[in-house]
């Protein structure tokens, strides 16, 4: 089973013993509110696109060092997904040479560019983004008020299988 919701519920969903029943809970790295229950289930797998100090890369390392200096913090799970968005128009506009929606939209196809989670691209049938993803579990730090995602391996984009419905 896939959890995305409260930690809360998970916790109490985990202490109705769902091994019984053959059910293994997997979770999805999330904003720091949703993992601040993660700490009261260390060990705990699943998923996540990033958390702040997985990818290791320039963009990644510029954008928590700016982050922590203007906010005090770390990013959370949402930050780079704001810059991500950005940089994908940017890198459409340059291919495109244009903001010309009908220069643009083909230019996004098979567009391919270093966002801070990592290499994207833009499948050229659908648009959609395809980056790396990281297998996680749950550690704990007692200084840390949530769960760190700690990687147990990054997923390649070549393994991510995805159905494409939509065809132009």
């Amino acid at each position: 089973m896939l959890w995305a919701g409260s930690v809360d519920a998970l916790s109490r969903l985990t202490d109705q013993g769902p091994e019984r029943f053959g059910i293994d809970l997997a979770a999805i790295g999330n904003s720091f509110a949703g993992t601040t229950g993660s700490k009261a289930l260390p060990g705990l797998e699943g998923s996540t696109t990033c958390y702040c100090s997985i990818p290791k890369n320039p963009v990644n390392d510029r954008l928590l060092k700016t982050y922590q200096e203007c906010f005090g913090g770390p990013p959370d799970f949402f930050v780079p997904g704001s810059m991500t968005a950005g940089m994908a128009i940017v890198a459409t506009i340059r291919k495109a040479g244009s903001t010309d929606a009908e220069k643009l939209f083909p230019a996004m196809g098979g567009l391919t560019f270093d966002p801070p989670r990592g290499a994207t691209i833009f499948c050229a049938g659908d648009h959609q983004a395809l980056q790396v993803m990281y297998h996680f579990w749950v550690k704990v730090d007692p200084k840390v008020e949530w769960g760190i995602p700690e990687v147990v391996r990054e997923i390649s984009i070549s393994e991510i299988k995805i159905a494409i419905v939509n065809q132009r």
